[in-house]
């Protein structure tokens, strides 16, 4: 640039700073970046660039010192004394209350004045209530905030005699219940405890007195108690507006003393389930934007510490989003040029025109209100402030002409540099949403071209997204997943447990257990952050660590066992105790019982005895159940030995009718053979007692004992299990070898029983005297196929709602603790080349029972295959062509969102256990693919093809008969895999790449059955 060029740009710049009249043009163009003062809250002003506001939270964005100067008139820092005063009093009070988030702790200090200028300083801490009590000649006082560090804090109240002087949005108390648009009293009638074991809270003639300890807090929902994730479809609860230009915002108005703390938590659900969530403390509110998918809103309150809440009310006024709007000046003077003999600005019509001159195709850049065009540096004339929780919206309303090129530019920084620099064209309108770290915008046209273009209009609105609240504040991590948008699985839950060997191999599968011992509870708890302990009548108890300090002894005094629970509660981890010793050890237990949130026992007849010793209903029964990694049909080597088994022990001095009952079953089963595993055999050979000995008769059939590893070969290495029962009368109580057996797919025959009739009475043979017992076991030796009922019945029964799955959940559901439960999705495939077929194909996937499954369809073209087509699209059906596959490079993109896919042909029979019965066994079995290697055939008659290869793993599969993990086609092409199937080809080059296959029972399929006759397909449906 040469000197002339020089001259008339500074003469220009010259002209520019005169009309902008010492920089008062603008509202804002007197201060200057982290150096002038700036209103942060009505009234509040500080220095610092590092803090600002979201809905009601300060936050602070350095470690530096933040310090807010409170002007009662927006300039002078002073407040009259005499103000504060009621008459006749020389004191007054002075408070400060804040919802702290983070780990900052605001400090309020007051710098009393007495004349002549020597002052006193007085220091307030959250929760204080302070007197200040008036000094002679005091007459004035100073208001500071102090802040050290970052992070964000809302304030609720500060107060100095009866005067309110912070005025932060959204406060509570600054809203009377009739300006609400929708308010709902939170009242003993409308507050349901949704965690009834936490007894830290009640109401006292309308007062909800709280006395929590520690961390400790309990939830409440309003007028109804489901899950927080759960969308209970009540709908909402006012009329709702403008969804794009409304917001709503929600008040916790009410009355708080002591250390007590409250919020509020608004949730809202769409069709998909839980979508958003703020906390609202009490005093303040909170931001909820609603859009025409949103169907429910509930409401949850949370409350902790001490001391009385009273006239609580949710209200909520709806807002408009604009909380702001500019419009630029375009007036030339407001806006800096680079080079004044190739730009020319002028003013037209209220329009900004741009006369652009330049030959080149050079971009150049005029900046607005500052007077420079160097975009690192921040702006000093008209820094625009940019709110984390607001969008905005920037229309450029003009014309470039032809030749012309114009772009507004937005530059974002910041407290310190240049960030980001985004644009809007000429003629258009954009929404820019910020990173939280943006502080600041600078604005600028870019030109280029030559000709005229003119501005008409610069327009940036500030609205409103949402708020702090969004963030809740939750007080650990089990509150945490308590509001979870989305459960966990319920093998996610952790649970601390003190369980002996049994009951911890049965629960290990189901969830993350945590087990420890009485010197290292709290460091491992602290460490996993458990959502419950569950501890059993353990007699050794973790391998021993807690033995004698569950059960009642005469020396113990459960000494570490409270001081676990004591920890529990205050954690807010619910303790469960479950007593499997019922009803005969009731009294060995209750004394620990009485210690534990909830209850629950094996026996059904003893729960009103808990609820009666223990002085709460939280009790119910819990019998054993089956655990399928452990006990299942998987065979062991070999075939079953064709005997009764027993695996046990014998009281010949105790429990008569126990050994009338078994002395009985026994004879009767030792005709076709009995084998008898003696828990007590070491003590037997060294002769040690003779109550434990067996009946002489029996002795012969004792193969010695069974460690708990090696109880399997009682299970399914015989053809029938036998049961005895100590409790003959309970409706739930009976031995856990039941459940066991059953899962195993053996018959069970067992001595009486009412709740083994009760609960599994269809699969159990119960002793009705001696004539039925021997024609039980004659029948379940003799008759394959009244045995293969009995068994594939009794497994798939005990396998789909009798296991430590099913038991688990119920403790979650009762306690509260939000879980789910994921099925597996099937994708059934099937080929078709007529509308037969077709038919005939989804009229057997109908007839399924299991309901996790979808129907894929290929079709090639035949006479009707347009109506085929448009008939079977469906949410549970999928059709597709042939020839549109070639769309897909893998099948495994059409199966992107299943767990499994099987192969229904059209001209087989599939039952309806079919599927149910493959995801029975793909709980127990560690397979890629599931078989029936044995299966049946039909071709006039029904053919049984038996290679003796149920329930175990196989080397090779067959499509049809067969269902798939779909990773083990990943490597395959569409047409590869598709071949797979529809020429049902075999599976063996799966399992010779390292694939398991599994084969499960020949039952409910029929290769060929698609004309099956009915007696056929009865045999065949067990």
């Amino acid at each position: 640039m040469d000197w002339q060029k020089k001259a008339r740009r500074a003469a220009y710049l010259g002209v520019q700073r005169s009309k902008r009249l010492g920089r008062k043009v603008l509202k804002k163009t007197t201060q200057q970046t982290g150096q002038a003062w700036r209103e942060v809250a009505p009234n509040w002003y500080t220095r610092s660039p590092h803090v600002h506001t979201e809905g009601t939270d300060l936050v602070f964005t350095s470690d530096e010192t933040v310090v807010l100067t409170y002007r009662p008139d927006g300039k002078s820092d002073v407040v009259a004394i005499e103000k504060l005063l009621e008459e006749g009093t020389k004191s007054f009070m002075a408070s400060l209350r804040v919802k702290r988030r983070d780990r900052l702790a605001p400090v309020l200090h007051l710098e009393v004045y007495r004349k002549g200028g020597r002052k006193r300083l007085v220091t307030l801490h959250d929760g204080d209530n302070e007197e200040v009590v008036l000094g002679v000649g005091e007459q004035i006082v100073r208001a500071h905030l102090e802040i050290n560090g970052t992070g964000a804090f809302s304030i609720i109240d500060i107060r100095l005699g009866q005067v309110p002087i912070w005025q932060g949005e959204g406060l509570a108390a600054n809203v009377a219940l009739e300006a609400f648009d929708f308010v709902r009293p939170l009242t003993e009638e409308t507050l349901q405890s949704m965690t009834p074991e936490r007894a830290i809270a009640r109401f006292e003639d309308g007062t909800l007195v709280v006395e929590a300890s520690g961390n400790q807090y309990a939830h409440y929902g309003v007028g109804e108690v489901a899950l927080p994730h759960v969308d209970t479809e009540r709908g909402i609860d006012f009329p709702t507006g403008d969804m794009d230009d409304d917001l709503y915002r929600f008040y916790f108005k009410g009355e708080a003393d002591g250390t007590v703390d409250a919020s509020l938590f608004i949730a809202t659900y769409t069709q998909a389930g839980r979508d958003r969530l703020i906390e609202v403390p009490l005093g303040l509110s909170g931001i909820v934007r609603i859009a025409p998918s949103h169907r429910s809103i509930r409401y949850f309150m949370r409350v902790s510490g001490q001391g009385n809440l009273r006239e609580m009310h949710v209200g909520m006024i709806r807002e408009k989003s604009v909380r702001k709007e500019d419009i630029f000046s375009l007036k030339p003077s407001m806006w800096t040029i680079p080079a004044p003999d190739v730009i020319k600005l002028k003013a037209r019509d209220n329009q900004l025109v741009i006369d652009l001159k330049g030959e080149d195709d050079k971009r150049r850049y005029i900046s607005y209100a500052e007077m420079n065009n160097s975009f690192k540096k921040l702006p000093t004339e008209f820094p625009y402030e940019v709110k984390p929780n607001c969008r905005y919206r920037v229309t450029v309303d003009g014309e470039a002409g032809e030749g012309t090129n114009v772009v507004l530019y937005l530059v974002a920084y910041s407290a310190t540099e240049r960030q980001i620099m985004q644009q809007v064209q000429i003629g258009s309108e954009k929404v820019f949403y910020f990173d939280r770290s943006i502080r600041f915008l600078r604005f600028a046209l870019r030109v280029d071209g030559k000709g005229e273009a003119h501005v008409d209009r610069i327009r940036v609105a500030e609205e409103l997204v949402s708020d702090g609240t969004e963030h809740p504040d939750f007080k650990d991590v089990r509150e945490a997943r308590f509001f979870a948008p989305k459960p966990r699985e319920l093998h996610e839950l952790k649970v601390a447990a003190i369980f002996d060997e049994f009951t911890m191999a049965s629960y290990e599968p189901e969830c993350q257990l945590i087990t420890f011992t009485p010197d290292d509870w709290k460091s491992t708890l602290l460490d996993e952050q458990p959502d419950v302990l569950i501890v059993e009548s353990a007699w050794k108890g973790n391998r021993g660590a807690w033995e004698k300090k569950i059960v009642k002894y005469g020396t113990n005094t459960w000494e570490e066992l409270d001081a676990l629970l004591a920890w529990c509660r205050v954690q807010n981890i619910p303790t469960v105790f479950w007593n499997k010793e019922d009803p005969i050890h009731y009294d060995r237990f209750i004394e620990t019982a009485k210690r534990f949130d909830y209850v629950y026992t094996t026996d059904l007849n003893r729960v009103e005895d808990y609820k009666r010793d223990c002085g709460h209903d939280r009790v119910d029964a819990l019998p054993f159940a089956a655990q399928p990694k452990e006990h299942n049909p998987i065979r062991l080597p070999g075939t079953r030995e064709p005997y009764a088994s027993f695996a046990g022990s014998y009281y010949a001095n105790r429990h008569e009718s126990r050994k009338a009952d078994m002395d009985r079953l026994f004879a009767a089963a030792d005709k076709y053979g009995l084998v008898i595993y003696d828990r007590n055999y070491a003590i037997n050979q060294r002769g040690e007692s003779d109550q434990l000995q067996f009946p002489e008769q029996f002795r012969d059939s004792i193969r010695g004992s069974l460690k708990y590893n090696q109880i399997a070969k009682a299970y399914k290495g015989f053809k029938v299990m036998l049961n005895v029962n100590s409790v003959n009368d309970s409706p739930t109580m009976f031995s856990r070898r039941v459940f066991e057996g059953l899962a195993c797919a053996t018959p069970v025959v067992s001595t009486r029983s009412i709740g083994v009739e009760a609960m599994l009475g269809d699969y159990v043979f119960l002793d009705d005297g001696e004539s039925d017992l021997d024609e039980t076991f004659r029948r379940l030796m003799t008759d394959e196929a009244f045995y293969e009922d009995v068994a594939i019945g009794g497994m798939r029964h005990v396998l789909t709602y009798h296991t430590y799955t099913q038991r688990l959940a119920k403790i979650a559901q009762d306690v509260g603790i939000p879980y789910r439960v994921d099925n597996p999705n099937v994708a059934v495939l099937a080929f078709v080349r007529s509308k037969q077929e077709a038919d005939h194909v989804v009229k057997q996937f109908e007839a399924q029972k299991y309901v996790h499954k979808k129907l894929l369809i290929f079709l090639d073209k035949f006479e009707d295959h347009i109506d085929v087509y448009n008939a079977y699209n469906t949410e549970s059906i999928s059709t597709f062509m042939r020839s549109y596959l070639d769309h897909y490079t893998s099948l495994t993109e059409i199966l992107d969102t299943f767990d499994w896919v099987a192969h229904l042909d059209p001209a087989d029979y599939y039952g309806p256990d079919y599927l149910a019965d493959y995801l029975l066994a793909a709980r127990y079995a560690d397979a890629d693919i599931l078989t029936k290697a044995d299966y049946y055939s039909y071709e006039g008659t029904l053919q049984k093809h038996d290679q003796d290869e149920s329930f175990r793993y196989v080397f090779d599969a067959i499509p049809s008969r067969s269902m798939i993990n779909p990773a083990a086609l990943r490597f395959d092409t569409v047409e590869a895999a598709l071949h797979r199937f529809e020429a049902d080809a075999s599976l063996r080059d799966l399992a010779r790449s390292g694939k398991r296959i599994f084969s499960v029972d020949p039952y409910q399929y029929v290769k060929g059955g698609v004309s099956i006759d009915e007696a056929s397909r009865q045999e065949v449906t067990r």
